[in-house]
């Protein structure tokens, strides 16, 4: 067997289809716009690495408090491990942000967990909501331990419901377009 008789394409002899043409500009600024993205891609984990730095540093001053000597609040401890839960979904949010992006404009074939899987920029805003929704709720538990009785957390509480029920609409949508596709 002869090696033009092993390759998959054409039969010798037989012309190629014809190529679209990239024009030059196109082909320029494709790779301009992708180069950028990359430093996006990149600025963004470095926010997240840091954000997941100070928040374990965080971590470790409250289990250097905790074990002080000194009485601690129980109040206290529960907010503040709740703002340190809240910080790294935030650092969460970033990660998934910046691995969606990569796959978006670098390469769609970088390996990641299914559930983490974008193929397109409406998969992006939808990993993007729910996790956003996550955060909004553990922002209001925060706020509700923390209150000092005044009517404020109602009206708080009824803007973070506002737009969970609001994310959470578009969400249903985009799940329900996704499915007759």
């Amino acid at each position: 067997m002869s090696t033009a008789e092993r390759l998959p394409g054409p039969a010798p002899g037989a012309s190629e289809p014809p190529r679209p043409e990239r024009h030059p500009l196109l082909a320029a600024l494709s790779l301009f716009t992708r180069g950028l993205m990359l430093v996006a891609i990149v600025a963004v984990f470095i926010t997240a690495a840091v954000l997941i730095g100070y928040a374990a540093w965080q971590v470790w001053e409250l289990v250097r408090e905790l074990f002080s000597g000194h009485e601690i609040d129980a109040e206290h401890m529960m907010l503040e491990a709740i703002e340190l839960v809240d910080m790294f979904l935030l650092a969460t949010v970033l990660d998934v942000v910046a691995i969606g992006l990569y796959q978006l404009y670098i390469d769609s074939r970088v390996p990641v967990p299914p559930w983490l899987r974008i193929n397109s920029i409406d998969d992006l805003k939808a990993k993007l909501i729910g996790v956003v929704i996550t955060m909004l709720g553990v922002v209001f538990v925060g706020r509700a331990l923390s209150w000092d009785g005044s009517d404020g957390l109602i009206y708080f509480g009824g803007a973070v419901a506002a737009v969970v029920a609001a994310l959470t609409f578009f969400l249903t949508i985009h799940l329900r377009d996704e499915e007759h596709d």
